[in-house]
């Protein structure tokens, strides 16, 4: 029994002394702040602090970069980057301009950084908080700008996610219509026509260069003839969407 016991304890340490000869510091160089899906560079510095060579070809090397979070980055901060060379005790390798697309959707994403020798981690794990800033742009056009006076139709407007920033999950889109200048005779409920909010809600899902239609059905307009100068807001959830030309001036014209 004593015997037994003396040989696992042997090669408990054998393994444990082996495991721990195979050591390894990194350094990451990256912006941690990012622009919504603009390629990105980083470097990850990595030095064989052990007493043994990283010896390439029979064991695999690897620089690894591990998100476990949404599905909003898909495989964007999932790499796995070889080690080209062997690296000798005391030796250093740079990684450098490892690119990648960041997310569209803003947000942070934490992501994990070693250095691995097969499936086992070897280094330091380094947590990067990576911060996507929302950049939303928003492109508003009409689809006609001339009616007859006293007509009935349908007002139709299409509306562009024009930036690089994917428009939040599950939010309703609306329009407000401000009516900034009228034809002198145009009475009261003319100018009303033209300066309201519609109770019409989408839901959207807009990635970056996606359109959707707005409809405005049986909009009635005006009698009296003349050139209507409205703002067109962008709404989400009820509120204007903060983005980069979100309202757009439109000048309506109605004649006979």
């Amino acid at each position: 029994m004593k015997k037994i016991n003396l040989t696992f304890l042997l090669l408990a340490f054998t393994t444990l002394s082996f495991s721990q000869a195979f050591q390894a510091e990194i350094a990451v160089r990256t912006a941690a702040t990012l622009s919504p899906g603009e390629i990105e560079t980083m470097s990850i510095k990595v030095t064989n602090t052990c007493d043994y060579p990283f010896i390439i070809g029979k064991s695999v090397f690897a620089v690894n970069m591990h998100y476990d979070g949404s599905t909003n980055a898909g495989q964007v901060f999932n790499q796995t980057i070889k080690l080209p060379k062997t690296l000798q005790k005391g030796e250093s390798y740079t990684f450098s301009n490892i690119s990648y697309k960041s997310p569209i959707y803003p947000g942070t994403y934490p992501v994990e950084i070693s250095f691995i020798w097969g499936n086992r981690v070897i280094s330091q794990v380094e947590v990067i908080n990576f911060t996507v800033e929302a950049n939303y742009e928003a492109t508003i056009s009409a689809s006609a700008l001339s009616f007859d006076a006293d007509n009935t139709v349908d007002l139709n407007f299409k509306v562009t996610n024009s930036g690089n920033t994917g428009w939040p999950d599950g939010a309703t889109y609306s329009l407000k219509f401000e009516l900034l200048s009228s034809p002198s005779a145009a009475p009261k409920e003319d100018k009303a026509r033209f300066d309201f909010t519609p109770r019409i809600f989408e839901k959207w899902d807009l990635d970056p260069g996606r359109s959707e239609e707005f409809n405005i059905p049986r909009f009635k307009v005006p009698r009296v003839s003349g050139s209507y100068k409205v703002r067109v807001h962008l709404l989400m959830n009820g509120r204007t969407f903060d983005a980069a030309g979100n309202f757009r001036d439109f000048t309506f014209k109605v004649g006979r």
